[in-house]
């Protein structure tokens, strides 16, 4: 291993404020975890995961300049989430609200799968991302005599940070549904979480 442990800390630091600052992948996981429960935005937190530990491995192998190049392709997944997100939304804000439905509607293994895909692909063509993984990691580390054991090493770290942020995140918006024992409020709540991802959709879009 060739990276220096105590590089890897404020590495973690500065990954962990960028995950928790707010953001279309905050906005996504906390709308979905409001509006749908905590599975559904776990497995969007784990696309999003997963998104950031491929940008890890493609800086670690010295491919971002490749990524770069890649732009058409980045450009049709930011069209294809932000319209996806505003579809989310759209359905939220005519949802039938009832007392039955303040229990998280059932998501299968085909929902979760689209879930994940939402946050591996807002994180793909997400500018802040890029920006972290490709101009601000190899700031903090030294990647020019990076291993395979180094690149797992930056892959545990991104797992670990990101998850716990965004998971938390997940977990505290589905917790959030306990207190809207009134439909009248949960409608409400739908609506805003509605138009928090139409309005995350048409930000992915712009930037």
């Amino acid at each position: 291993m060739t990276i220096e442990l105590a590089a890897i800390l404020p590495y973690a630091l500065a990954l962990f404020v960028a995950a928790a600052s707010p953001g279309p992948n905050v906005a996504a996981i906390v709308s979905c975890g409001i509006a749908r429960g905590f599975a559904p935005a776990a497995a969007l937190a784990l696309g999003v995961v997963a998104c950031d530990v491929f940008w890890v491995m493609l800086v670690v192998a010295g491919l971002s300049l490749l990524a770069q190049q890649l732009g058409p392709v980045f450009l049709a997944v930011k069209i294809v989430g932000a319209l996806y997100l505003a579809w989310l939304g759209f359905k939220l804000w005519r949802a039938p609200v009832e007392a039955a439905s303040l229990v998280p509607p059932k998501t299968d293994g085909r929902g979760l799968a689209r879930q994940f895909l939402l946050g591996f692909g807002l994180t793909l063509a997400n500018p802040k991302a890029i920006l972290f993984h490709a101009g601000v990691m190899p700031t903090l580390l030294d990647l020019e005599r990076a291993t395979l054991l180094d690149a797992l090493v930056l892959a545990g770290v991104v797992t670990v940070t990101v998850g716990t942020v965004h998971l938390t995140y997940a977990r505290m918006a589905a917790k959030a549904r306990l207190f809207l024992g009134d439909p009248r409020r949960m409608r409400l709540v739908n609506r805003v979480a509605g138009t928090v991802m139409i309005g995350t959709g048409a930000l992915v879009l712009l930037r």
